[in-house]
Parts: C-alpha cells; structure tokens; sequence
C-alpha cells in the first residue's frame, strides 16, 4: 500500500516576519477539511442587508434581497432617488467607494457586476432625495479560494498554516496572511484551476506582502 506524505504545519513557508506578525487567527468553514498549505479566500462579500431611511416619502421594497456579483464592495452602496414618477422614479447607485453605476429605474431589474435586485415601488412613490442603503458584508470565514465565487473567497487572502478538520462544523485555524515568503510548488491550489486565475491569486497574495517563489 502506498502511502501519500501530507503537507507538514509550515512546511510552505519559506520565510515570515518576527514573532507572529505573518500569522492571523481564522474560522474556517465547515464543510471542508482543507491541508496545510491551502490557499484560502475570505468570506468578506456573503451577506446583504437593506435599510430603507426613515424620512422617505416612498415606500416600495425589494422583491428579493438583492444579490452580489463579481465586482461588489464591501461597504454600504447608496440609492438616491433622482427623478420621481407615479407608481415609478429612478435612482442613481453608488457604490462604497463613491463610484457611480448605472441608474436603476424602479420595477424593472437591474444587473450589473455589483449588484443585482428589482426594486419595486409601493403604496406611497418615492420622492427626490429618497434614499436606500445596500450594504454588503461578510462572516469573515475563510475557504479554499474559489475563483468562481464572488462572495470574496475568489480572491487569495492567504494560506492556511496547519491541517484544520472542518467537515462538521466551524473550526479556528492560523494563516500565513501578510509579510512572508512561500514555497510555490507546496501551496494548494483547487484542482483544475486556471493559469490566469492562480496569476491572479498570487498577485492578491503580493499585494498583502506575501510572496510565492518558484524555485527555493
């Protein structure tokens, strides 16, 4: 019978900052057990909220809790109303970091790489200046990095430390997550994985200062 060594707890690093300044406490979730050496993603974008403001004159809603998409920000997105119109009205969309997307124009649906919903107009119309706060969060747990997802864990945010058996339920574990030097040919990639999307994972690990080298 053949035996298949695993990844040994901090075998992949090649070097990390002094005391534990590369390491960072995390959940992982349950689902999975995941290697040591795994590359993780974070859920930072798996939850949506809405908040109406309470001065509104309209009182329309959502059909559905909006959903994220591949580009969405971690933060609170801004729904103006700019044009008003019975059982209607538009609003403009802004995303966290003040960029402006595409008007939404109520009862119809809208999709963009941000965010998608059908906002709905109700028994009083909105009014200008009637705003609606979207905001996207996270439970902060991490998984192995899926680039198909867009709740977060498409992007790199570091890589697990130790074997952590997460199959029932909730487990903490430590990541290598900032300032460290890793082993490329050890670290854990999803089978499968694209050449263009594990570029792109390791340049989100470099741009938290952790660096995959080839050869060691």
């Amino acid at each position: 019978m053949e035996f298949m060594e695993k990844t040994h707890a901090g075998e992949f690093v090649v070097s990390e900052a002094a005391g534990n300044r590369s390491r960072e406490g995390v959940t992982v979730l349950s689902g999975a057990a995941l290697e040591a050496a795994t590359v993780l993603g974070k859920r930072t974008k798996s939850n949506v909220a809405t908040q109406a403001d309470p001065g509104n004159t309209g009182d329309g809603t959502f059909a559905a809790t909006p959903t994220v998409g591949a580009k969405a920000e971690a933060g609170d997105y801004t729904l103006i109303c700019i044009a008003a119109a019975a059982g209607g009205g538009t609003f403009e969309a802004l995303t966290p970091s003040g960029y402006r997307l595409s008007d939404v124009t109520v009862g119809q649906a809208y999709a963009s790489e941000h965010l998608n919903f059908t906002l709905n107009g109700g028994a009083n119309d909105f009014a200008i200046g009637d705003t609606i706060t979207v905001t996207v969060s996270g439970d902060e747990k991490v998984v192995r990095i899926d680039p198909a997802a867009v709740d977060g864990t498409q992007e790199a945010f570091g890589v697990l430390f130790d074997r952590v058996d997460a199959a029932a339920a909730d487990k903490p574990g430590v990541a290598i997550v900032r300032d460290a030097e890793v082993n490329g040919s050890e670290i854990g990639w999803p089978d499968g994985i694209a050449d263009a999307d594990k570029a792109a994972a390791i340049a989100n690990l470099a741009a938290q200062g952790i660096l995959v080298r080839d050869a060691i």
